[in-house]
């Protein structure tokens, strides 16, 4: 990139509900930040570039970074991308690695690839104080934006309202995150401040059936990893339940937190449950369902299961069923990607254990790869949710 010219930072689409505020914590000097749309034959360009083992989510933004550089839109000399990385044991923290080779099979050798620790051939961010608080901002709002749409745009009155209120707020909280202050205060007022306004929405008081989600990280977050799943379900009528990225970021802190003896991480960490407690609290009081914070939602799961495998998504993908069965959540349904271990055991191989305990609810685990089509996937959860009526 020519010096002194402000080029374009890449980011794949990893956090549907999240990646429009997200992004503004990667504003810094270098690159402004946009985030891939979507773009048909992710897949099979990610197969032509990756290794065949490498795990479903990894294909897919590989896939996704090639096709929008391939596509003219972007001056290739002026821009770098993302290599998102899933921390704490996933194949996916060797990911910048993996994509730069990508990006030189395909012709883009001169690309530069950013990440988190800057391992590989990448370069590490330069993170700052203001871009973490941003990034924390940025997570809560759209958990926030994500959990009252999914309990509202089931039954709105009027259709679109739950669209146009959450652009709206997108468009307020983009300004916040750019320009604004983050303190605790201020993001306690807003808390309450969209949690009211969502709550004056009409809506038609019939009932849906209700849905619990969970699973792997990118599956669960990404339109594109689980096959169109929100859309499926609001053509079949139901209500769905997708708990919230920050009690990822606290599962993940905790479990780091022994090999830490940092005050600043500590701070950070009970920083994050507070504001966490202001967001579910402030959700409850306008009458939406919201799983407990964090230490209640662990403590639900010990009583049920282990909580010391804490690789990848790990005893989290169990605590969020555990969580949505005491939320009376009693249809659940489990994703997880091909190639992607962890998932599996910590997953795959823990919801029949669950469902002896908690007899009550129904699931049905599904397994995302390249090869699978939308009806397929839509089939099977249409059967699913009959048998749960």
């Amino acid at each position: 990139m020519a010096a002194g010219q402000p080029g374009t930072l890449l980011i794949p689409a990893v956090l549907d509900a999240h990646m429009p505020l997200l992004k503004y914590a990667f504003y810094f000097e270098d690159y402004t930040p946009v985030v891939i749309g979507e773009r048909e034959g992710i897949a099979e360009t990610g197969l032509r570039y990756v290794h065949d083992r490498i795990c479903y989510p990894g294909l897919l933004m590989a896939g996704q970074i090639i096709k929008a550089l391939q596509s003219g839109d972007y001056k290739v000399e002026q821009t770098a991308v993302l290599g998102p990385q899933f921390l704490g044991g996933c194949l996916n923290g060797a990911f910048p690695s993996v994509l730069k080779r990508a990006l030189e099979d395909a012709g883009f050798q001169d690309i530069e690839v950013l990440s988190l620790d800057g391992a590989g051939k990448s370069r590490a961010l330069p993170i700052s104080t203001e871009m973490f608080l941003r990034a924390v901002a940025a997570f809560f709002y759209g958990d926030l934006l994500m959990l009252l749409r999914n309990q509202t745009a089931p039954y709105e009155k009027q259709e679109g309202l739950t669209e146009m209120l959450t652009a709206y707020w997108v468009q307020v909280l983009s300004q916040d995150l750019r320009w604004g202050a983050l303190s605790e205060t201020d993001m306690e007022r807003r808390f309450l401040e969209i949690a009211a306004d969502y709550a004056r929405l009409e809506l038609t008081g019939q009932k849906r059936q209700k849905v619990g989600i969970t699973g792997e990280l990118y599956v669960k977050y990404c339109r594109m990893g689980n096959r169109e799943l929100e859309k499926s379900l609001q053509k079949m009528g139901c209500e769905y339940y997708i708990n919230g990225i920050t009690w990822y970021i606290l599962y993940f802190m905790e479990g780091r937190s022994a090999f830490l003896k940092n005050d600043s991480f500590h701070q950070l960490y009970r920083h994050i449950l507070r504001l966490q407690k202001k967001l579910v609290q402030a959700l409850r009081e306008q009458g939406f369902c919201c799983l407990d914070a964090y230490d209640v939602f662990r403590n639900n799961a010990a009583e049920y299961m282990g909580i010391k495998n804490n690789a990848g998504d790990g005893w989290l993908m169990g605590a969020e069923f555990i969580n949505l069965a005491k939320a009376g959540y009693r249809a659940i349904i489990c994703g997880q990607p091909s190639g992607c271990p962890v998932s599996a055991v910590c997953g795959k191989g823990l919801y029949a254990s669950l469902h002896r305990k908690l007899s009550e609810v129904q699931y049905v685990s599904l397994d995302y790869d390249a090869e699978q089509d939308c009806l397929s996937v839509e089939k099977r959860i249409q059967a699913f949710l009959a048998g749960c009526r």
